[in-house]
Order: C-alpha cells, then structure tokens, then sequence
C-alpha cells in the first residue's frame, strides 16, 4: 500500500458523516418498548380471561385502568394476575439459572480453598511456586542512591536543546 492510498483513505474517513438519526436505530428483531407494554397488557387480559370469566373487553378495560392509575372493580384482579404472571416467569428463570449457579459456586469453593492453601504458605514463611513445590525467595532490590550532584532528575547534565 502506498503512503498516497493511505492519506486517500485518512481523506475520505474525514468527509464521513452520520445523519442524525444513525443513532437511534436498533438491530433488526428487537422489540420496542411500546410493543413490549402491549404484549404484557394482551398477556393479562388473557390470563383474566382464562383464570377469572372476565370478558375480553371487559378485562381491556381493568388492565388498562390499572395501567393509568384508575380504581376498578377488578383492579385487585388485576394486580393479582400480573404477580402471578411475573411469579411464574421468575420461576421459569430461576430453573433456568440453577446450573448456573451451582457451577459458580463450585467455582468459588475451589477458588476459595486455594487462597485458604497460599494463605497457609505465606503465613509459614514459605515460598512456593504455582505447583506448591518450595523456592528461594526473590533477593530484594537496592534502593536507589540519591544523586550526587544535587540536580532534580528531570534536569539534563548537558545543559538546554540546541536550535536547529
């Protein structure tokens, strides 16, 4: 590659622009957050259908109420049914996670009992390599002498920069 096909490059990088509305667009298949409350509001019309006799309109209604801050005849209903809703879906999440958790805690007990093994080394005195197998200690380095001309050490003995 040439140094001109570089600047060419640098050249054309420069005159790039995003319009404003680059950021505020989103991956194909996520899900808005007003379709989002939409399909929790359908999820608990449904489950009042089903669970409670309530009919569809009516149970639009209560959720919706409930959803603006109004008082309902169902309201209780409804707020009952999302708990459940939210229950079940946490439960569905705690299974999920369980051999997760158990492995990181696996993880954890193992890790936490070698600390406990070098803290029992360091505590003895000993040096030990990663096998656990005793070495000598690393010599310590000496401390650096003061300077004897009495300069600081940003300072040049040579006196400043010729002019070019």
């Amino acid at each position: 590659m040439k140094a001109e096909d570089i600047l060419d490059q640098i050249d054309q990088t420069l005159d790039d622009w995003l319009s404003p509305d680059a950021m505020r667009s989103r991956p194909e298949g996520t899900p808005r957050p007003d379709r989002l409350s939409a399909d929790a509001r359908q999820l608990l019309i449904r489950r009042l259908v089903d669970n409670h006799g309530l009919t569809r309109m009516s149970a639009r209604h209560a959720v919706l109420a409930v959803e603006q801050g109004r008082t309902t005849v169902h309201a209780e209903l409804v707020q009952t049914e999302a708990r459940a809703a939210m229950d079940e879906a946490m439960q569905r999440i705690r299974v999920a996670m369980q051999p997760a958790i158990e492995a990181a805690a696996a993880a954890l007990q193992r890790m936490a009992e070698a600390v406990k093994q070098v803290a029992q080394s360091v505590q003895g005195g000993e040096w030990v390599d990663t096998n656990g197998d005793p070495v000598e200690p690393p010599e310590r380095p000496r401390p650096a002498l003061p300077r004897r001309d009495g300069r600081p050490a940003w300072q040049t003995p040579y006196g400043p920069a010729r002019r070019r």
